[in-house]
């Protein structure tokens, strides 16, 4: 039972020394956020910035996909009037 014991013991610290890593991280994250939520509500116009940011990057995203899209219906365009 001894052994049994011991096992157990260790079994529960590794789990307990898991978690406190796991709580330690949660906590820096929630630091992080709080912090660039703070940082957004003192300059709004941060905020702005960035979901400006974000537009543009996927307004180019969607222009090159429509473009290489166009670019694709005309070559198929031009195969089925030579043929």
């Amino acid at each position: 039972m001894g052994k049994e014991s011991a096992q157990i013991r260790k079994h529960i610290d590794e789990e307990r020394e898991r978690l406190e890593m796991n709580i330690a991280k949660l906590e820096g994250d929630f630091d992080v956020a709080r912090t660039f939520v703070t940082k957004c509500w003192k300059s709004p116009l941060t905020l702005v910035g960035i979901a400006l940011g974000i537009l543009i990057v996927i307004d180019t995203k969607m222009s090159t996909h429509r473009h290489k899209k166009t670019r694709e219906t005309n070559e198929t365009t031009a195969r089925d009037i030579a043929a």
